[in-house]
């Protein structure tokens, strides 16, 4: 359903349903006559229309002197639904009313980055249970885009001066007049992970015995039940510290308004793609961090990073890939693989610190000259650790055994992504091989496979030797 308004006559959008002519100019503007303007919301409001203006063709938002909502004398505009004229009076023109429900508390942002790295100024937290109105809503990934809309007294909802955020999309529900909304759940990559309860026990806040926590700090939960998990990380004293993840319509399944709980080992089974985890398997509770290079980087846009012209391929896209192949082979042995979403707008410091905590970090790139040289290196830090090198040593060596182009060497530099690694995390940085030079797409596809086989093998025999 697309509402337009199209005006008849020249005429003022308002801020008020006063004369257009006793409004100071930043309070009114002036539309001429047979323009067409898309529109989110309509209500009238005596001889008024009071709008919420829409999205152009290309997705942005309109707006008039830095405002979305104004008011439209009637008679001077026709309101169209998906062309055809309607009469913005009547109950059946009446636009739905959104509205976002908050199931878990959580963080409005003003990117999709982790909330623990925004300032203070670009987050504001929402309480479970709290409703906010909301004038549009767009799907990006895991969260949603929102618009929030006009409280009961017709005053703009905002927060710290912004109306627009992202939101975490599982933990809220968006209604339309009341109603849930059916919003496609967020495509998940890789493996799915979940936790099977193999007999009757407590899930808990802490490894401390379940009889000396408080009822909030606990949860029971009964043999057979599979949980969706987020992530999972042995945690001491025969205990799995848990992060649950989304269930079957994308939402986010918690307990007492918590994500994150310990369970006691002997009686869980981790389940991968359905299949248990056998945790003597090599690389069994080791965290590998993986940074697919460019894309979203401090809001400067989406950097595709080095390109193939001829083959129009780029660096952003063929390194992603490369992190799922690894992904795939590093959980298979049993590790606990995290990739950093190549679209947040962090900056690379803020990329470098979500290494914290892992066994190893590893930033993925592709190299770009003049469409002639090739071959594979693999940078540490110029202040890099005895570790770094022997990780950035044995993957370099691996990359050597397996693709058979020059082999540029393992070299110090002082990259601002590995610099952001806490220590002692072992941090590199691989250029696999330089993507200009490659001459058609079947040796890309092959050399970017050979690539990420080398890798993983690098990172295996880094974390089990």
């Amino acid at each position: 359903m697309n509402d337009t308004l199209r005006f008849k006559i020249d005429t003022w959008l308002k801020q008020a349903t006063v004369q257009g002519s006793s409004l100071p100019d930043n309070q009114r503007q002036l539309i001429e006559a047979r323009t067409v303007l898309p529109v989110s919301e309509i209500r009238p409001e005596g001889n008024h229309l009071k709008i919420t203006l829409g999205k152009d063709e290309q997705g942005n938002q309109i707006s008039f002197k830095g405002r979305v909502r104004w008011f439209v004398y009637e008679p001077a505009v026709d309101v169209l639904r998906d062309g055809q004229v309607i009469d913005a009076s009547t109950q059946d023109a009446r636009t739905p009313v959104y509205s976002m429900r908050i199931d878990l508390s959580t963080w409005l942002k003003q990117s999709t980055a982790q909330s623990s790295t925004l300032p203070d100024s670009q987050k504001q937290l929402v309480r479970a249970g709290n409703s906010l109105p909301v004038a549009s809503f767009t799907p990006v990934g895991p969260h949603l885009h929102i618009t929030l809309g006009l409280a009961e007294d017709g005053t703009q909802v905002s927060f710290k001066g912004y109306d627009t955020w992202y939101v975490y999309r599982p933990a809220v529900e968006l209604l339309k007049d009341g109603q849930p909304v059916d919003i496609p759940a967020p495509t998940l990559r890789g493996p799915t992970f979940a936790l099977k309860i193999l007999a009757d026990t407590i899930l808990k806040l802490s490894t401390a015995q379940s009889s000396a926590l408080s009822e909030q700090q606990k949860q029971a939960v009964t043999a057979g039940t599979i949980l969706p998990l987020a992530s999972h990380e042995p945690a001491g004293q025969s205990h799995l510290k848990i992060t649950l993840g989304l269930d079957e319509r994308g939402k986010q399944v918690s307990f007492k308004g918590r994500r994150t709980w310990y369970a006691y080992e002997p009686v869980v089974e981790i389940l991968r793609d359905e299949a248990p985890i056998n945790f003597a398997s090599p690389l069994a509770g080791k965290t590998i961090v993986l940074d697919p290079g460019h894309g979203e980087i401090d809001r400067a846009g989406n950097d595709p990073g080095a390109i193939n012209q001829f083959l129009d391929r780029n660096e952003r896209d063929e390194v992603r890939k490369q992190t799922d192949i690894i992904k795939d082979l590093l959980e298979g042995k049993g590790g606990n693989v995290k990739i950093i979403e190549n679209n947040t707008g962090k900056t690379l410091n803020q990329i470098g610190l979500e290494g914290g905590g892992s066994d190893c970090f590893v930033s993925l790139h592709l190299n770009a000259f003049n469409r002639e040289v090739q071959g594979h290196e693999v940078f540490l830090h110029s202040q890099g650790t005895a570790n770094d090198e022997r990780l950035a040593t044995l993957v370099n060596q691996a990359l050597a055994v397996n693709l058979d182009i020059p082999n540029r060497g393992v070299k110090r530099r002082r990259l601002a992504v590995l610099g952001g690694v806490p220590l002692p995390v072992p941090a590199i940085l691989t250029e696999a091989f330089f993507i200009d030079s490659v001459t058609d797409a079947a040796t890309l596809d092959d050399w970017n496979t050979r690539a990420a086989n080398s890798i993983a093998q690098g990172i295996e025999r880094f974390l089990t030797q």
